[in-house]
């Protein structure tokens, strides 16, 4: 299977496709066909990694590879040490009590969904966030909430209807 992956967010996206499209495959006897990158046109900067199966059409976002970076409670301290200022690993392991390669293993999740951003300056390595790489999965959240509130205007509105019919009936009653 062929695997073209440019950053390293689409290969944690595009590792996990080919494993399910692999599986997906030697359950059904089919061969799998090849795995493609789809970028935006305004960056490079992958949007999905798609596993095109004879069958159905898997599709991971980097707004899933969000939420999983995210789900974990050291990975959202970690976006919360770097929200603001540029720190090395040693500064941000100083802040936990597990040990350096674990809060390595941390940042190359974070690094890998698009979250955090790497510079190097001599030996040193810097993280800073990148809040732009939690952008898709604000708009996914925002249309629940934009739903949820014009449902709930709609809902207001109908019951104020609802209040004003009651009141003209009750003043057509007394006259």
């Amino acid at each position: 299977m062929g695997t073209r992956c440019v950053s390293p967010a689409a290969s944690v996206v595009a590792s996990r496709a080919t494993l399910i499209a692999t599986t997906r495959a030697r359950i059904s006897g089919e061969s799998p066909t090849t795995l493609t990158t789809a970028f935006s046109p305004d960056s490079s900067a992958p949007q999905s990694v798609s596993c095109v199966l004879r069958k159905p059409l898997l599709k991971y976002s980097l707004v899933e590879a969000a939420v999983r970076a995210i789900s974990e409670p050291r990975r959202r301290r970690i976006l919360e040490l770097v929200r603001d200022a540029e720190l090395t690993a040693g500064e941000i392991a100083a802040e936990f009590d597990v040990t350096r390669p674990a809060i390595s293993q941390h940042l190359t999740v974070l690094k890998q969904a698009g979250l955090v951003v790497e510079r190097r300056e001599g030996t040193r390595r810097l993280y800073r966030a990148r809040p732009e790489g939690l952008s898709g999965l604000r708009e996914f959240v925002e249309r629940f909430w934009e739903e949820g509130l014009e449902r709930l205007a709609l809902a207001a509105e109908l019951e104020e209807g609802r209040k004003r019919s009651a009141r003209r009936r009750a003043q057509h009653r007394r006259a």
